[in-house]
């Protein structure tokens, strides 16, 4: 088999990869790291991972919103005093 280079071009205008490929798709051949399979996969995971953090910046931000609502108005020393315990049990 004769070895093939990777068909991917480099941005900047930097000319074509020039390592060897290891994969065939739709006819071209892609090294590892220019394999449109895995440059997908590889976004879906920094999706995923970027979709949780999100959700809990969210959910951080609403819990921040909902604590400032609640404690509007009550003057700073009677927080300091309160207790979480209090706060449940609604004292």
């Amino acid at each position: 088999m004769i070895k093939q280079q990777c068909c991917a071009r480099l941005q900047s205008n930097l000319g074509p990869c020039t390592r060897r490929a290891v994969v065939e798709r739709d006819g071209c051949f892609y090294c590892k790291q220019h394999d449109p399979e895995e440059i997908e996969k590889k976004y879906q995971i920094r999706l995923l991972k970027w979709r949780e953090d999100h959700e809990i910046k969210i959910e951080l931000s609403r819990r921040w919103a909902a604590e400032t609502k609640a404690c509007n108005g009550v003057p700073t020393e009677t927080l300091e005093s309160i207790s979480v315990k209090e706060l449940l049990d609604g004292k």
